[in-house]
């Protein structure tokens, strides 16, 4: 397990650091890592699906599950094969990925700037400036990535290189770990 966390670990970091000096091939690697999460997402919801319904035959209640369980499982299956295989439905799966990006970077802005304001108000005034600060260059950011995909396709990429260089660091960290 040790060697599996170290080679795992070194492939994170060179992946991260490849990211880091194309920041447009690590948003490809987020599109890709999101359509294989919403395939893997769509047949488990199909799986589940089916499950429930030999459950409900056997005599043992299992809610939940019913046809739009399927319906959407289904739908996530084919627009992740859709954006996985065809050229025209990735660039527009990248696009949604693009918007939920600006959306969740404007929310932690200003989840950031409230932080800010509360820690001002409670006498932590220097990192409640510098948060409120921080809050508004990331809705300054959210926006700008809203109306130039290509700075959105730049923060995504930068964000999973430094993520895939964290990841890889606490796989070598754990590798050298002493089991008890």
């Amino acid at each position: 397990m040790r060697v599996l966390n170290f080679i795992l670990g070194l492939l994170a970091i060179f992946a991260g650091v490849v990211c880091l000096s194309n920041p447009a091939e690590g948003f490809i690697l987020v599109i890709w890592l999101s359509a294989i999460f919403l395939l893997l997402f769509g047949a488990t919801l199909i799986f589940t699906y089916f499950r429930s319904k030999k459950m409900q035959s056997q005599g043992i209640i299992a809610t939940g599950a019913g046809i739009v369980t399927l319906i959407l499982g289904i739908a996530s299956v084919v627009l992740s094969i859709l954006a996985l295989v065809n050229d025209n439905a990735g660039y527009s799966f990248a696009i949604v990925v693009l918007i939920m990006f600006s959306v969740w970077l404007f929310i932690t802005a200003i989840s950031t700037i409230v932080m800010g304001n509360s820690l001002r108000k409670e006498g932590a005034t220097g990192t409640g400036i510098f948060l409120m600060v921080f809050g508004i260059l990331l809705i300054i950011l959210a926006l700008c990535a809203c109306t130039s995909p290509l700075t959105g396709v730049f923060a995504i990429g930068t964000i999973m290189a430094i993520e895939l260089i964290f990841t890889g660091m606490n796989f070598i960290m754990t590798a050298f770990l002493r089991e008890e």
